[in-house]
């Protein structure tokens, strides 16, 4: 059955996302026999969606996020480690401590541009491979609110939205605070966020990088190439 539930294996889009990603895994687990991947914002919720479509034999994942969202438990059997941090900055771990970093539809919600380049910063440090998934500004319908151009009006607008009508994930806002704290909970970026991560391209051509721009995972050709930019891959 199709669906666009971001916590549904019936969502084909984020389906190749994940394939996108095995194929990274895969990479690494042929070359070293294991892979130690980094899931920046990440929840261990996600992977308990996927754990049909990943081979985690040889997987050890770790999901830094703010608050820790275990699922279903962490007595799943997933070799999945949950850890509080700030994905913007983690002096804890050493340069090159994983083999991959993903993550999928976190940078928008950091803040603002100086978080963005700390969280690519990060990103392009702890591993020598990285998928960046974020939605696309130049897409029509915001992804959040699921309204069509919300992102692209003045906040005086778009918080007045958010205390009209219930928007997308965002309940209908009762106050002020409320609205504004919906409008500005994400960012979306058109290219905005590749030259954050726009080093890592040119830096070592053994490098397997790629920052995803995208909007339930098909833009029409007109969008695509206005974020070609955006598109970091090799």
């Amino acid at each position: 059955m199709f669906s666009l539930s971001p916590v549904s294996k019936n969502n084909v889009f984020r389906k190749r996302r994940v394939e996108r990603l095995n194929a990274m895994i895969a990479d690494h687990v042929a070359r070293k026999g294991h892979c130690r991947l980094l899931d920046m914002g990440g929840t261990r919720s996600f992977w308990q969606v996927w754990r049909d479509e990943i081979d985690f034999s040889n997987l050890q994942v770790t999901c830094v996020n703010l608050a820790l969202d275990q699922g279903e438990g962490a007595d799943d059997g997933l070799p999945v480690e949950d850890r509080i941090g700030n994905a913007c900055a983690m002096p804890e771990y050493d340069d090159n401590s994983f083999d991959v970093i993903f993550s999928n539809s976190v940078i928008e919600h950091v803040g603002l541009w100086p978080n963005k380049v700390a969280f690519a910063r990060e990103a392009r440090r702890l591993a020598p491979s990285f998928l960046i998934q974020t939605p696309n500004f130049w897409f029509p319908i915001e992804p959040h609110a699921r309204f069509p151009m919300l992102h692209w009006l003045p906040r005086p607008v778009a918080y007045r939205i958010h205390m009209m009508m219930r928007t997308g994930f965002y309940p209908k806002a009762s106050t002020l605070d409320e609205a504004m704290t919906s409008a500005e909970d994400a960012a979306t970026s058109g290219v905005a966020s590749g030259p954050a991560f726009a080093p890592a391209a040119s830096a070592n051509s053994c490098r397997t990088s790629s920052v995803v721009a995208s909007s339930t995972g098909v833009l029409p050709a007109l969008l695509r190439a206005l974020t070609l930019p955006f598109f970091l891959s090799r």
